[in-house]
């Protein structure tokens, strides 16, 4: 016999999407993902328009991946276009100096004009001090003072005395004087 404790469990009804229909075929197989109204695809078109949306996020981040997200694209889409792309690679590249740009002003926001930091007492803001970044204004002060640098002494001496000798191109015939001048 049976064993009688078991309760018998109802079958719930499949899971749908947004728009009622059912996420499985009539055999029981998962249908394919695909994007929910309002949802954003990793893999979109590269047009004009998401082009635009990833300069323009990429000059203000320089992550690739969240630049490509934000786009609708897919970073091998972006990788892709770059390489076969000359002007789309140099329209890159200023993104990546408007973000530099973008990053040296912080810093001198940081070190020299100082960030405003509250003071609270008994939960309440009293005032505010300004700090400075102390990092920051050395960052400054190297960038603009040479004086100021790291130096990294590179001196490269060797006692090796055995040099490659000049060759006299006067023995030489006119056969290994062409393939001189092709290299």
């Amino acid at each position: 016999m049976g064993n009688t404790n078991l309760k018998r469990v109802s079958r719930k009804a499949a899971p749908k999407r947004t728009d009622g229909e059912s996420i499985y075929h009539q055999d029981g197989k998962r249908k394919p993902r695909r994007s929910e109204p309002g949802q954003t695809s990793v893999r979109g078109k590269f047009d004009d328009a998401s082009r635009r949306a990833f300069l323009s996020h990429y000059a203000h981040t320089a992550v690739l991946y969240k630049s490509a997200h934000a786009a609708n694209l897919c970073t091998q889409t972006i990788r892709s276009n770059i390489l076969n792309d000359p002007e789309f690679a140099n329209e890159v590249e200023q993104a990546k100096q408007q973000y530099a740009e973008l990053l040296e002003s912080e810093v001198h926001r940081r070190g020299v004009v100082g960030i405003d930091e509250p003071i609270f007492y008994r939960g309440k803001e009293v005032g505010v001090v300004r700090k400075y970044s102390d990092r920051m204004l050395a960052l400054q002060v190297k960038r603009f003072c040479p004086e100021y640098r790291d130096r990294i002494d590179v001196n490269a001496s060797s006692t090796n005395t055995n040099l490659i000798s000049p060759i006299d191109l006067k023995g030489l015939d006119d056969v290994n004087l062409d393939a001189l001048e092709k290299l």
